[in-house]
């Protein structure tokens, strides 16, 4: 679970529940048979593969990463109140999560892709398109074994910590 937009969010193998927003254990979806901005709604994040959700990180969007792909939620328009009527999801990457947790460095969200192997650096790209640009490409070696937990330390160097699936702590140096 996370918060967005002033709504609590959960997920399910490929759904995501928003609030109303600012009561956290409301889900109404319908209001005297009217939907109104401020109703509950539920995204179902769509793909021609079999992908089940893995994580989502808010920042100025909410970004969900599934077993095949990494999406974006926001407004359709910033005219008007994020809401039933007023989101989209995109895909925007295609490489895919192990389920390691990503951690917000900056303004950017650092994953571990579907392999466990590269640690990816999510950012805004050319064409308002997000791409995910690996961060170990000049030490594969580090990653030699899955990684299944993340950490990061700001000080007193930019570090980013993760706990390979052979008990191993793999260190990669990040700079904001």
């Amino acid at each position: 679970p996370t918060f967005f937009r002033e709504r609590f969010v959960l997920a399910s193998s490929r759904k995501i529940a928003f609030s109303v927003p600012a009561s956290y254990n409301e889900f109404v979806q319908e209001t005297a048979g009217q939907l109104l901005p401020d109703n509950a709604f539920v995204v179902d994040v769509q793909s021609d593969r079999d992908e089940e959700l893995q994580w989502m990180l808010p920042s100025s969007v909410l970004h969900v990463g599934t077993t095949g792909a990494e999406h974006v939620i926001t407004e359709l328009t910033t005219q008007q109140v994020f809401g039933p009527e007023n989101r989209k999801i995109e895909p925007h990457t295609a490489y895919g999560s192990n389920g390691t947790a990503p951690l917000r460095v900056g303004d950017r969200p650092l994953m571990v892709d579907a392999s466990g192997l590269r640690v990816r650096a999510i950012a805004l790209g050319e064409n308002a398109r997000f791409t995910a640009d690996s961060q170990n490409d000049l030490a594969e070696h580090i990653t030699a074994s899955t990684v299944v937990q993340a950490a990061f330390a700001a000080l007193p160097d930019s570090l980013y910590w993760g706990m390979r699936l052979d008990g191993r702590l793999a260190c990669l140096t990040y700079s904001v």
